[in-house]
């Protein structure tokens, strides 16, 4: 009987073990929880805080790179219209956003294909011949600047021309 009540006792402790030990843990999680809420509005209170000075740090920074790019244009003793109509921006569409688009400016006209892009290139495929030359020309100047061995420079030219 005294085994039994051992036992009983026994199973009793653990039982109010876990319970003890799972009312700790949820308190614990809610330590956390409320930490985790000060810190949010820490941050958030310094975002709002310092906001005019995270806006007047963009406006300067478009205001730079504004300026910056007057700056060159007039460097190089062009106007925006000359600017535009540089092989650069050749009949693509430039657009300036701010705030991931919810102001934005577009300047120019979109292509509606590649051939618009470039209108004077054909463009054209690699002949094998072609692609030989050059590999093996890499494969030239990898030797001449001793960036490989006589031997890898043997087994790349056999392999170079065994693929056909």
């Amino acid at each position: 009987m005294k085994a039994k009540s051992i036992k009983e006792n026994d199973g009793l402790f653990k039982s109010i073990f876990k319970s003890i030990f799972i009312a700790y843990f949820i308190l614990i999680l809610h330590l956390i929880l409320v930490a985790g809420l000060g810190v949010i509005i820490i941050f958030f209170r310094g975002i709002v805080n310092y906001m005019a000075w995270i806006l007047l740090g963009g406006v300067g920074i478009v205001l730079f790179s504004t300026f910056y790019f007057y700056r060159k244009m007039k460097k190089e003793g062009r106007s925006l219209k000359e600017m535009m109509n540089s092989p650069v921006f050749r009949g693509r569409e430039v657009e300036i956003s701010f705030l991931g688009g919810m102001a934005s400016l577009k300047v120019g006209k979109p292509a509606q294909n590649l051939i618009d892009y470039y209108p004077n290139e054909i463009k054209q495929l690699e002949s094998p011949e072609a692609a030989r030359l050059r590999e093996l020309n890499e494969l030239v100047r990898l030797f001449e600047n001793n960036l490989i061995t006589l031997d890898e420079y043997n087994q790349a030219k056999k392999h170079i021309f065994s693929s056909n």
